[in-house]
């Protein structure tokens, strides 16, 4: 019975426990429309095949997946949402894990100039920056992570449609990355 699910506090990580291990455990948090969270998996231990999904106020799923790190989610219904973390029915044993349903704020966008260095940090788990930026004719560009951390990812995007989707910061730097960024229109 969903109505008895426990009830979750976005931004607050949250531990639980499987016992037995193929059970499935309910919680529940509250939303507005336009709400944006990442569902983050911290720790989880013998969790064996495990699966989550998330349930909007009218019985609809809006993901249901492997237990693992699920991208910035755009929430566009008012209510009750029910988080289940779900063990398969051949598990055994216990398994324990922690969740954080972490509030991600809407993503702002700066205007740029080329040539400059951008400073900027990430607060919390999915939370995106966006920079625009415009050319007066095609050219070629080269970007330049100047950071050796793997976890952050840039997409650009122009007329054209998607030039660079997701490309990891530390595999920015090198040669096969300069393909991407010739004769941008």
């Amino acid at each position: 019975n969903l109505a008895n699910a426990s009830p979750l506090t976005p931004g607050v990580p949250l531990g639980g426990t499987l016992s037995p291990a193929k059970e499935t455990d309910a919680y529940r948090f509250s939303a507005i429309a336009g709400d944006r969270f990442f569902f983050d998996v911290q720790g989880n231990t013998d969790m064996g095949s495990t699966a989550w999904r998330l349930v909007d106020p009218f019985g609809n799923e809006v993901f249901n997946q492997g237990f693992g790190d699920i991208d910035t989610q755009l929430l566009t219904k008012a209510g009750s949402y029910t988080l289940l973390i779900e063990g398969y029915y051949y598990n055994t044993g216990l398994g324990s894990y922690t969740v954080n349903v972490q509030p991600v704020a809407p993503t702002t966008v700066a205007a740029f100039m080329l040539d400059t260095t951008v400073n900027g940090s990430i607060a919390v788990t999915g939370e995106q920056d966006a920079y625009t930026f415009t050319l007066s004719s095609a050219s070629n560009l080269y970007f330049d992570s100047l950071s050796n951390e793997g976890s952050f990812n840039w997409t650009l995007t122009g007329p054209a449609g998607t030039a660079v989707n997701q490309r990891s910061f530390t595999s920015s730097d090198w040669y096969t990355s300069l393909k991407d960024l010739r004769n941008l229109p």
